[in-house]
């Protein structure tokens, strides 16, 4: 697939009940713009896994500040700096706290 510089694709992943981390995306060479976060969401702050592969091994994304991290709160949309997440390939989510039922969040990826 070819994705237009500055294109914008939505898409959807789900935290399990009782997980803290969600299931892999594959960015497809782009990179992770924006979450909207449910209404009803147990962590107060999310973390990101990258990989080179879909089934890992996966491993916590750092800048040059540290741990990747972002406050959230449910019903926020969190902008993301896309920066962060130039060459990665496979994406997990990873919330703070483990989710009370299954959570749904939509992600923004930008082509870059």
């Amino acid at each position: 697939m070819i994705i237009a510089q500055g294109s914008l694709i939505p898409g959807s992943i789900s935290i399990a009940s009782g997980q803290t981390t969600s299931p892999s995306i594959s960015t497809e060479g782009m990179s992770l713009c924006g979450i909207q976060m449910p209404a009803a969401f147990s962590g107060t702050s999310l973390t990101f896994l990258a990989a080179t592969q879909s089934g890992g091994p996966f491993q916590p994304i750092y800048n040059s500040s540290g741990l990747v991290t972002y406050a959230v709160a449910g019903g926020e949309y969190i902008a993301i700096n896309p920066q962060d997440f130039y060459g990665v390939l496979y994406l997990q989510i990873k919330s703070s706290a483990s989710e009370g039922a299954t959570r749904a969040l939509t992600y923004l990826l930008k082509g870059i």
